[in-house]
């Protein structure tokens, strides 16, 4: 992929955020440091970021989120108030080896979980509504 100044601030600001953001959200920032950039430019670069392997994307309700940690870890989402955590454990390796187990001599590139509840913000909430 070759070089673009406008990529690099794009991916910068994708690693630096932890709240799964659509390709608007990356614009709404990236616009702020390259006033003249426009949506389409930040969506068909995060396109080839993820198509490249530095970005990841998975779609939650019909809306696309993209990822910059490309590590492996599977996602929970608040069914209350939206937000998208990071989960870090060994599920996603188990998930792994399972799916290749599976689907011998297929090439498991990528698993995408996406567990849903209330976040323990939103679960406290509820549980003083009762």
């Amino acid at each position: 992929m070759n070089y673009s100044y406008q990529r690099e601030a794009i991916l910068f600001d994708l690693k630096g955020r932890c709240d799964h953001p659509t390709a608007a959200q990356v614009y709404e920032t990236v616009k702020q440091k390259i006033p003249n950039i426009s949506l389409a430019t930040v969506y068909r670069n995060l396109t080839a970021l993820c198509k490249n392997g530095d970005a990841a994307s998975f779609y939650l309700a019909g809306t696309e989120h993209f990822d910059g940690n490309v590590d492996s870890h599977l996602h929970f989402s608040c069914s209350k108030c939206g937000r998208i955590y990071d989960v870090f454990n060994s599920f996603d390796i188990d998930i792994t080896e399972k799916t290749a187990k599976a689907f011998p001599g297929a090439a498991v590139n990528r698993i995408t979980v996406i567990i849903s509840g209330l976040c323990e913000s939103c679960n406290k909430i509820e549980k003083n509504k009762n």
